[in-house]
Order: structure tokens, then C-alpha cells, then sequence
């Protein structure tokens, strides 16, 4: 999977999970990084983007399906436009 260079995914091989982090400072508003949809479903799972009360969709290119939720985003997914922009 390629990774651009302003990321770094790690991998937490007890868990086996991935995260992506950036490590470069990005301005507020700049857009990360476009995207499209690879496939659609009703239900969600770890590496889905939710886009409607029952539509939830797997994103490309891949190393974004390892953004991580967080209670303090400072990313905005922006599906109309197929964008992600930094808050």
C-alpha cells in the first residue's frame, strides 16, 4: 500500500491493528487527500466512513481506512466533495 510522504502507518503487531499519522505540520483547511469509494454497506465496521443513517462506505486510496475516530477530530471528511480537509 502506498503511503504519501507526509504519513506513516503503523502497525501494532499485539493487536494487529493500523493507524495512520502524519508527521509534518499541515495548515488548518489544506486538504489531506481526495477520495472515492471502493465499496458500500448498510453496516459499519472498523474501516468504513459512515455517510448516511444506513450507508457506510470503504474508502480509497487505501491508507485512509486507517484514520482513527477520535472525540477531538481534526480531520473532516467531506463525501459531497470527496475530500479530507484538517481542522
Amino acid at each position: 500500500m502506498e503511503v504519501p510522504s507526509f504519513a506513516k502507518l503503523v502497525e501494532y503487531f499485539d493487536s494487529e491493528e493500523k493507524a495512520l499519522y502524519v508527521n509534518t505540520r499541515i495548515k488548518v483547511g489544506q486538504v489531506l487527500s481526495k477520495f472515492g469509494v471502493k465499496q458500500t454497506y448498510r453496516h459499519s465496521n472498523y474501516l468504513t466512513v459512515q455517510v448516511g443513517e444506513n450507508e457506510h462506505i470503504m474508502l480509497v486510496p487505501e491508507f485512509l481506512q486507517y484514520i482513527n475516530h477520535s472525540c477531538e477530530p481534526n480531520l473532516h471528511f467531506n463525501p459531497s466533495e470527496g475530500t479530507v480537509t484538517t481542522l
